[in-house]
Protein backbone atom coordinates (compact mmCIF):
# COMPACT_ATOMS: atom_id res chain seq x y z
CA UNK A 1 0.00 0.00 0.00
CA UNK A 2 2.39 2.88 1.22
CA UNK A 3 5.00 1.50 -2.19
CA UNK A 4 1.54 2.62 -4.45
CA UNK A 5 1.37 5.83 -2.46
CA UNK A 6 4.83 6.71 -2.81
CA UNK A 7 5.78 5.46 -6.31
CA UNK A 8 2.20 7.06 -7.70
CA UNK A 9 3.70 9.72 -9.38
CA UNK A 10 1.35 12.44 -10.81
CA UNK A 11 -1.76 10.91 -9.40
CA UNK A 12 -0.41 10.52 -5.65
CA UNK A 13 1.14 13.96 -5.91
CA UNK A 14 -1.97 15.43 -7.09
CA UNK A 15 -4.22 13.71 -4.32
CA UNK A 16 -1.90 15.11 -1.80
CA UNK A 17 -2.38 18.31 -2.70
CA UNK A 18 -5.76 18.14 -2.87
CA UNK A 19 -5.48 16.90 0.41
CA UNK A 20 -3.48 19.61 1.61
CA UNK A 21 -5.62 22.54 0.33
CA UNK A 22 -9.01 20.59 1.80
CA UNK A 23 -6.96 20.82 5.45
CA UNK A 24 -6.35 24.46 4.85
CA UNK A 25 -9.64 25.41 3.47
CA UNK A 26 -10.62 23.45 6.76
CA UNK A 27 -8.48 25.40 9.19
CA UNK A 28 -9.27 28.58 7.42
CA UNK A 29 -13.18 27.79 8.10
CA UNK A 30 -12.61 27.08 11.69
CA UNK A 31 -10.39 29.88 12.18
CA UNK A 32 -12.86 32.37 10.68
CA UNK A 33 -15.50 30.94 12.64
CA UNK A 34 -13.50 31.13 16.06
CA UNK A 35 -12.71 34.86 15.20
CA UNK A 36 -16.22 35.83 14.54
CA UNK A 37 -17.71 33.49 17.46
CA UNK A 38 -14.96 35.18 20.19
CA UNK A 39 -15.44 38.75 19.12
CA UNK A 40 -19.45 38.57 19.02
CA UNK A 41 -19.54 36.08 22.20
CA UNK A 42 -16.94 36.84 24.77
CA UNK A 43 -17.18 40.15 25.76
CA UNK A 44 -15.76 40.43 29.50
CA UNK A 45 -12.24 40.09 29.22
CA UNK A 46 -10.96 40.45 32.98
CA UNK A 47 -12.87 37.46 34.19
CA UNK A 48 -10.43 35.07 34.41
CA UNK A 49 -13.22 32.48 33.15
CA UNK A 50 -15.92 32.76 30.22
CA UNK A 51 -18.97 33.51 31.92
CA UNK A 52 -22.24 31.26 30.98
CA UNK A 53 -23.99 33.37 28.77
CA UNK A 54 -20.85 34.16 26.79
CA UNK A 55 -20.36 30.16 26.34
CA UNK A 56 -23.93 29.71 25.39
CA UNK A 57 -23.62 32.30 23.03
CA UNK A 58 -20.36 30.88 21.62
CA UNK A 59 -22.27 27.68 21.14
CA UNK A 60 -24.95 28.67 19.36
CA UNK A 61 -22.42 31.31 16.98
CA UNK A 62 -20.96 27.53 16.06
CA UNK A 63 -23.62 26.06 15.62
CA UNK A 64 -25.39 28.55 13.15
CA UNK A 65 -21.77 28.94 11.63
CA UNK A 66 -21.35 25.45 10.43
CA UNK A 67 -25.56 25.21 9.51
CA UNK A 68 -24.91 28.07 7.35
CA UNK A 69 -21.69 26.81 5.74
CA UNK A 70 -23.17 23.43 5.36
CA UNK A 71 -26.07 24.97 2.97
CA UNK A 72 -23.81 27.06 1.30
CA UNK A 73 -21.59 23.72 0.48
CA UNK A 74 -24.26 22.20 -0.47
CA UNK A 75 -25.90 24.59 -3.22
CA UNK A 76 -22.20 25.01 -4.93
CA UNK A 77 -22.07 21.05 -4.99
CA UNK A 78 -25.51 21.22 -6.65
CA UNK A 79 -24.20 24.02 -8.95
CA UNK A 80 -21.04 22.09 -10.01
CA UNK A 81 -23.32 18.53 -10.25
CA UNK A 82 -25.67 21.10 -13.05
CA UNK A 83 -22.52 22.75 -14.49
CA UNK A 84 -21.32 19.17 -15.38
CA UNK A 85 -24.46 17.97 -16.56
CA UNK A 86 -24.50 20.88 -19.10
CA UNK A 87 -20.63 19.88 -19.80
CA UNK A 88 -21.84 16.28 -20.62
CA UNK A 89 -24.78 17.09 -22.86
CA UNK A 90 -22.61 20.13 -24.93
CA UNK A 91 -20.14 16.85 -25.21
CA UNK A 92 -22.81 14.76 -26.69
CA UNK A 93 -24.67 17.51 -28.91
CA UNK A 94 -21.33 18.15 -30.28
CA UNK A 95 -20.40 14.08 -30.84
CA UNK A 96 -23.61 13.72 -32.45
CA UNK A 97 -23.29 17.06 -34.65
CA UNK A 98 -19.95 15.77 -35.82
CA UNK A 99 -21.38 12.04 -35.88
CA UNK A 100 -24.10 13.35 -39.08
CA UNK A 101 -20.97 15.50 -40.54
Amino acid sequence: QMAGFFGGGANAMRDLEERRLEARLTQDMFDRCIGICWRKCVTRFHDGEVQETEAACAEQCVSKYFGVFGKVQEALLRQQEAQQQMMLQMQKEQQQQNQET
